[in-house]
């Protein structure tokens, strides 16, 4: 092998390398989380269906999820005086109900309920750094008790969703709405 094969050789393994390390470059996103529609899909049951709704994330700084123990502070259940803390869930949901071409938002009867809820820290001790990925939520909405939604619910009803997250600093992220799905039927 002479010199100047070796050079080019050389030379060639250092522009795949260089080419390689380009490649995996983190990601440059803002630190409140975005977010984007992915899929949704219904498996109905004998007395509700549970549908699974899939998002794609990103977020700059990785903090997204609640551990166990963010029960206190900005996620206490309560707010100090009494009312229910906006800040205790990190997973947002609105239900909508099609109703003659518009969307009606559903209201439980329950004022206290409602379908947000919390998702796990998706990565522990991460140093800021950006995370993207799917997550998926699933939804139990048990639509056999009458009198549990306004408007009302039965099947053949067509449903969207209203979706968004956010991360331990209190972003809130922009909102998404998913596809239509017809209660009772498969999709």
């Amino acid at each position: 092998m002479n010199i100047r094969s070796a050079l080019l050789q050389i030379a060639v393994a250092s522009a795949v390398v260089g080419g390689l390390a380009a490649c995996f470059r983190p990601p440059n996103y803002p630190d409140e989380p975005q977010i984007s529609f992915e899929s949704i899909i219904n498996r109905p049951g004998n007395i509700g269906d549970t549908i699974t709704v899939a998002i794609r994330y990103n977020d700059g700084n990785g903090d997204l999820g609640l551990g166990q123990g963010d029960t206190t502070g900005n996620f206490a259940r309560l707010l100090p005086n009494g009312q229910p803390n906006p800040n205790r869930n990190n997973y947002f949901v609105t239900a909508f109900k099609r109703q003659r071409g518009t969307y009606t938002p559903i209201r439980f009867a329950d004022p206290n309920f409602d379908l947000s809820s919390r998702f796990p820290r998706l990565v522990e001790n991460n140093n800021g750094r950006a995370l993207e990925g799917v997550l998926r939520y699933d939804i139990q909405f048990l639509y056999t008790f009458q009198g549990a939604f306004t408007p009302s619910l039965r099947r053949g009803d067509t449903v969207r969703f209203e979706v968004q997250i956010a991360d331990r600093s209190l972003n809130r992220s922009n909102s998404i709405t998913t596809e239509d799905v017809v209660i009772g039927t498969r999709k």
